[in-house]
């Protein structure tokens, strides 16, 4: 992934604090479909950090993309997380189709961070 085709900015998390009343959700929301289809929490980690960096802003924190995250799954069900292999740490995690992906590029396109 590429991060130099994302972009994050105060405007785009205002707009996102309004939408979802929360800052974070649409800057994850343009991050993950630049992963694979399953992922784990340290790839995503690493691309926000470097979508920051370029953008010279501070990152969320990363209990703060974890439980945006749990909120992906559990109220907004965009994402599944994948049962582990046995004797494994890693925990994946899978993007499911939605209309939420594209509402994220739209709302990057208002503010302009695309």
């Amino acid at each position: 992934m590429d991060s130099t085709e994302l972009r994050t900015s105060e405007p785009l998390r205002q707009l996102s604090t309004s939408a979802f009343n929360s800052a974070y959700r649409v800057e994850i929301g343009l991050a993950i479909p630049q992963l694979e289809e399953t992922f784990v929490f340290e790839d995503l980690w690493e691309l926000l950090v470097d979508v920051c960096q370029q953008s010279d802003i501070e990152p969320p924190s990363q209990s703060k993309v974890r439980e945006e995250l749990r909120r992906l799954r559990q109220d907004l069900g965009v994402l599944e997380r994948l049962p582990r292999v046995r004797g494994s740490l890693i925990q994946r995690e899978i993007r499911k189709p939605s209309p939420f992906w594209e509402l994220c590029h739209h709302l990057s396109d208002r503010v302009g961070t695309r």
